[in-house]
């Protein structure tokens, strides 16, 4: 029970053999700790970010008997694997990440991203972009957005939960789909801003909303509320015609789309 015990007090025993100086140094005490999810403990370590294998998730409640020592190793590892195929293929805002297997653990070492403060919509947008980027080249993120920034961009730094979706059946696709975008529209409201779809399955879905007929039913919106529809469906307006000018595509080819 000795790994239990070590994860539940935030601890990494392990030999400084490793071979990886991240590594290493973590091994000698020389990290700071971070945080710690279902999956993993962060610790920086110089410029770098480590993350290492645990068999204790942040939230007792999803603790599962299944996982053992050497089943965390592996789900790190393909953690890991998964992040470094996105990278390849180019999806924006992943970094570069490496895997160690050392003694019962796993770590996965990664440049270390400053954390953000509140964001204005041009940032929330630019971040939006990477989104349906990834999912364009058929990834999904599946979790909270949760972003850093180094060397001036934007970066995600928690990819566990992420996922090809290309092979996947429709409504496992469109699942994962929403998933991310329903964590869009919270980010951009805990930074104080509203979301209107940029590209992709979310602008697809606003257009419908926005040109879909219903009801008039009960008194008419005060101006402000008109006003504030109004500047939204702008914004979609602007969106739609800037993916399909990208396409090659006229204004009225995208209407009518």
């Amino acid at each position: 029970f000795g790994q239990y015990r070590d994860d539940l007090e935030v601890r990494v025993r392990v030999s400084p053999t490793s071979g990886d100086p991240a590594v290493d140094a973590l091994a000698r005490g020389e990290g700071i700790y971070l945080g710690k999810g279902d999956d993993g403990i962060v610790f920086r370590v110089g410029d770098e970010a480590v993350k290492v294998s645990t068999v204790v998730p942040y939230v007792p409640f999803n603790y599962r008997p299944d996982i053992t020592v050497e089943s965390s190793v592996a789900r790190l590892e393909e953690q890991t694997r998964l992040s470094e195929q996105m990278r390849i293929e180019g999806v924006p805002g992943i970094l570069e990440s490496r895997f160690i297997r050392h003694e019962q653990k796993g770590f996965a070492v990664r440049p270390y991203v400053e954390m953000v403060g509140e964001l204005g919509l041009e940032d929330l947008d630019r971040i939006q972009r990477q989104m349906i980027a990834m999912h364009a080249r058929g990834y999904a993120l599946r979790d909270l957005v949760q972003v850093g920034t180094r060397d001036g961009e934007f970066y995600f730094f928690d990819t566990g939960k992420a996922a090809s979706i290309a092979d996947r059946s429709e409504p496992s696709r469109r699942d994962s789909l929403d998933c991310d975008l329903d964590n869009l529209r919270r980010f951009y409201r805990d930074n104080g801003c509203e979301y209107v779809a940029l590209g992709g399955q979310g602008l697809a879905d606003d257009w419908e909303r926005l040109v879909r007929p219903f009801p008039r039913r009960g008194p008419e919106p005060d101006p402000v509320v008109r006003l504030a529809t109004r500047e939204r469906a702008h914004r979609i307006y602007e969106a739609l015609l800037s993916e399909c000018s990208a396409s090659g595509r006229s204004a009225e080819e995208c209407v009518e789309a």
